[in-house]
């Protein structure tokens, strides 16, 4: 009701503010900024903003665009710019680094750390991509790994614990924009409760034109993986695989069960099979599928990769990680 009278404005204080190391006036005029009011209008108003964007250009979705150019712009606002601030948020960092998902702890090349300044209940750590130092990214695979914390033990009480959690729920309604960010919380990292999730954004690569569907179909798949697997299955989605089946048993011509295995790309005609089903690879030969084994850590085939190995198998390439 505030929303439609006009009462846009929000009681939280703006991350600009309240999170950011600088002011952002050296920054190059390609950077993407952020609109007016971007952090100090409420949820709702946000909403009403979103949905009265046109959906319908050529490039994409107007609305989430803008949110990205909000968080990106926040982003570079939290990467330190003097030495000393250098030395402060490198001191931050490490203090982070030890707790974060994998993905957002090695994020690899073109990246600068982007942490806010204060050790408050919520806070933002991550990487800023180097990227963005010439406009919004336009290509599909560009990351901004990071993670927004709620670190629930420093509230002094109820009220702040409270304040806080609007805080980081307000924030994440623009952050969760940026490909690779994490919404987590302080306990949730130390008990390791986000270890093996991917990204959405790298399942979403494995076929962009089908992305809805495949993305919900990776998923289940990762659901079903034994851990050891999950990374490399990850990367076959990125190379474009089909998704595979888990768990598939063969039959004879007669219907009785003779085998069983991992998973399969019945296409491609590709079985990949776990140790303690060794014994049954020249059952799925004879019927003419391409079997690969599994070593007994779960992670090579051949003495190599085993996603590298099933690459080849289905005609696909994964480049070697750095």
């Amino acid at each position: 009701m505030d929303a439609l009278a006009g009462k846009l404005d929000t009681d939280l204080e703006s991350p600009l503010a309240g999170m950011s190391r600088h002011d952002g006036s050296k920054a190059p005029a390609a950077v993407p900024r952020a609109q007016e009011k971007a952090f100090t209008q409420h949820a709702v108003a946000r909403l009403l903003h979103w949905l009265a964007t046109p959906a319908d250009g050529p490039k994409g979705d107007p609305a989430v665009e803008q949110l990205q150019r909000n968080a990106l712009w926040l982003g570079l606002l939290l990467v330190p710019n003097s030495e000393q601030d250098k030395s402060t948020g490198a001191h931050q960092l490490g203090q982070w680094l030890h707790r974060l998902p994998g993905q957002v702890k090695e994020p690899g090349k073109g990246f600068v750390s982007s942490i806010s300044k204060t050790s408050g209940t919520c806070q933002y750590v991550g990487w800023w991509p180097l990227v963005a130092a010439k406009g919004l990214p336009q290509n599909a695979d560009w990351m901004a790994p990071g993670v927004l914390v709620l670190d629930e033990a420093k509230a002094e009480d109820d009220a702040a614990l409270h304040l806080a959690w609007r805080q980081w729920l307000q924030l994440f309604n623009t952050a969760q924009s940026l490909p690779g960010m994490w919404l987590v919380t302080a306990s949730g990292l130390d008990q390791h409760d986000y270890d093996g999730l991917p990204p959405l954004a790298t399942l979403a690569a494995a076929q962009p034109s089908e992305q809805t569907s495949l993305n919900g179909a990776w998923l289940e798949v990762l659901e079903q993986l034994l851990d050891p697997l999950k990374p490399g299955m990850v990367r076959l989605a990125q190379a474009g695989a089909a998704v595979p089946d888990i768990g598939p048993e063969l039959a004879d011509d007669k219907g009785r069960v003779v085998a069983d295995a991992e998973m399969v790309w019945a296409a491609a005609h590709v079985a990949v099979l776990r140790p303690d089903q060794a014994d049954m690879v020249q059952v799925w030969t004879a019927q003419g599928w391409t079997v690969l084994c599994l070593d007994e850590d779960l992670t090579q085939c051949t003495a190599q990769p085993w996603e590298k190995t099933v690459a080849t198998a289905l005609g696909l390439t994964i480049e070697n990680q750095e």
